[in-house]
């Protein structure tokens, strides 16, 4: 095992994911504990950390192991969601047309995992929109924002961390409710 712990640390990053599958089938409590350190993105060699891929690797590794501390870390990582950062960004004004004048202010609620560590935490975060304000006309109704809001705002589930997550948890839930109905 510790063979194993030590080869992911120092392999080249084209090896690190097999390396990381590899020690995830054995299970062990110090393979969770170095997938774990991987998805935190911590200290690998020297100088070298676990790079934000590393730790989406990281994440769906821990899906493999069926244990069930990989369960509640993982659970405690993106169960545990803030969203209380709101900020307004305004669009237009300053166009030739009439209606190019027009000012819209989009109201937006950030949400952030504060339980995810290095850059997995910005991979994580996401925006949503809360309400849409035109100058002349007031609050625009929801099903009129496609006008000025993009989907890249409100879709977390279409982020690699987020699917990386939410796979690996639905894979470790099934694993361990098997286990434990055994």
């Amino acid at each position: 095992m510790p063979d194993l712990v030590q080869r992911l640390r120092t392999c080249s990053e084209e090896e690190r994911r097999a390396v990381a599958m590899e020690l995830a089938q054995t299970g062990s409590n110090e393979a969770i504990a170095e997938l774990i350190r991987m998805v935190e993105g911590r200290h690998r060699r020297r100088l070298s950390w676990y790079s934000p891929a590393d730790q989406l690797v990281g994440v769906e590794a821990l899906g493999e192991t069926s244990n069930q501390n990989a369960l509640d870390y993982l659970k405690k990582v993106y169960g545990t969601v803030r969203g209380s950062d709101e900020f307004d960004h305004h669009v237009g004004g300053g166009g030739s047309e009439p209606r190019d004048d027009d000012v819209w202010t989009i109201h937006f609620k950030v949400h952030t995992y504060p339980n995810a560590k290095g850059m997995l935490a910005g991979n994580l975060a996401y925006k949503t929109v809360v309400s849409v304000h035109e100058e002349e006309r007031g609050e625009i109704p929801k099903k009129d924002w496609g006008r000025w809001v993009s989907y890249d705002y409100r879709c977390p589930e279409y982020h690699k961390a987020h699917k990386a997550f939410e796979t690996s948890i639905a894979k470790l839930e099934a694993a361990t409710q098997d286990t434990s109905s055994k």
